[in-house]
């Protein structure tokens, strides 16, 4: 058994020794959550010209004059085209292009106006005004050439605005990699399929999958494999041939119907088994050729816990992202006492809050009937996870902890055991 820091450099290693899926070229409107395979370019400057930020007067700030006459005005899509004295203005909107001629614009809200004659409106300026104000300059954010995006990075929502702003349309992004997805065991039945008396709905591979649908993935859902080795050769020789990445849950322990690592071993190569974390130590790291395989316990926590910690950042990795991806942790201040017994990594299902106080802090406390790996209801009534490093013992109210939410969204759960 390897600490879970040593499990998370080996599988880092391991995921780093293939080459990244090659590159294709998508839209904007496909591109959220996808990898970009070099330097996104910026063909546009941002701001593509000057603009001005108020509804005011553009005007010269080299003339001295306090009143100055209106020669024409310009709005948003509608730039003024005529000549721009030094002693005159023109009236200006929001979003509007400065003209050429004139370097500052004057909120309307710093002129007094003067009573329009017949062939022209004044404006008296009553406010000092520095050359430059209220105009955003053209390229001031960014120009032509200027890299937007780096290699490697995961498109984002906030990503596209910048993206279409800077004229990009499309981008060469990192193919999908194929994940398929197993569970194992004759206990398990389909969800919606009928029961057997001693059988169990299979939760694992639904969970599983769901999660991967936040990564540039394909999935292949290979069902439920039954504890039998020469089937389960059959299958992995196959997943072998369809998949850069293989997931299967349960049949990965010691029991005397769990076949996976050996069939693996038999196949390909078993990197490393069991890590120092609870739940999850059942873990299982290998090689099938040119396909990563991962071997997650049976129990639902720990197949939760063992794709978040320790499958994910590998996917993304796999995937092409330039640097190793792990959950944001940060501190919070435990409200009651929990139990921790040294030896292992401990992650704990737990509420994450931020108190009411005048200066609020965040705060977690542990959710369930006890933190067993088969208590998989405590899942839905957490938010996040409490992580207790593997040389700690019991924690007790006001102790500060690592803790990670499940969203960035931090929902309250839904109900409680109660």
């Amino acid at each position: 058994m390897i600490a879970f820091e040593q499990m998370q450099t080996a599988i880092a290693a391991l995921a780093a020794s293939f080459a990244a899926p090659p590159s294709e070229q998508i839209s904007l409107a496909q591109a959220v959550g996808r990898i970009t395979a070099c330097p996104v370019v910026a063909k546009l400057a941002i701001p593509r010209f000057n603009v001005s930020a108020m509804d005011g007067y553009a005007l010269h700030s080299r003339s001295t004059a306090q009143q100055r006459m209106v020669i024409g005005q310009a709005v948003a899509g509608l730039a003024y085209s005529g000549d721009c004295p030094v002693d005159d203005c023109v009236r200006i909107f929001t979003g509007a292009a400065v003209p050429d001629g004139y370097d500052s614009v004057v909120m309307q809200e710093n002129v007094a106006h003067t009573a329009p004659t017949e062939q022209a409106a004044y404006i008296t300026i009553n406010q000092a005004f520095k050359p430059g104000a209220n105009i955003r300059l053209q390229g001031e954010e960014l120009m032509p050439g200027d890299v937007l995006l780096a290699k490697g990075h995961i498109i984002q929502a906030s990503d596209l605005m910048s993206l279409a702003a800077a004229g990009v349309h499309t981008l060469a992004v990192h193919g999908k990699i194929v994940v398929g997805v197993l569970s194992c065991g004759d206990e398990l039945c389909d969800i919606g399929q009928p029961l057997g008396a001693e059988q169990i709905v299979d939760c694992n591979r639904i969970g599983l999958m769901a999660m991967l649908h936040t990564l540039p993935v394909t999935v292949i859902d290979y069902g439920i494999a039954v504890d039998d080795p020469i089937a389960l050769k059959a299958l992995l020789s196959q997943a072998r041939s369809e998949c850069d990445v293989l997931i299967s849950s349960a049949g990965v322990s010691v029991g005397d119907y769990d076949y996976m690592q050996s069939v693996v071993a038999e196949l390909g190569q078993v990197h490393q088994y069991k890590v120092a974390m609870k739940p999850g130590k059942p873990f299982v790291l290998g090689q099938l050729g040119s396909m990563l395989y991962f071997g997650l316990p049976g129990n639902p926590v720990s197949s939760f816990i063992g794709f978040t910690q320790l499958v994910a950042p590998a996917l993304w990795q796999r995937c092409g992202l330039a640097a190793t991806l792990q959950p944001f942790t940060f501190k919070a201040q435990l409200l009651a006492s929990t139990a921790k017994k040294p030896g292992r990594m401990d992650f704990q299902r737990a509420l994450i809050t931020l108190s009411a106080d005048a200066s609020p802090v965040w705060q977690v406390t542990p959710v369930g009937k006890g933190q067993d790996s088969h208590r998989i209801v405590a899942l839905s009534q957490a938010n996040g996870l409490m992580i207790l490093p593997a040389e700690s013992t019991d924690k007790v109210a006001g102790d500060w902890v690592d803790v990670q939410l499940f969203s960035v969204h931090a929902p309250k759960p839904l109900g409680s055991e109660d």
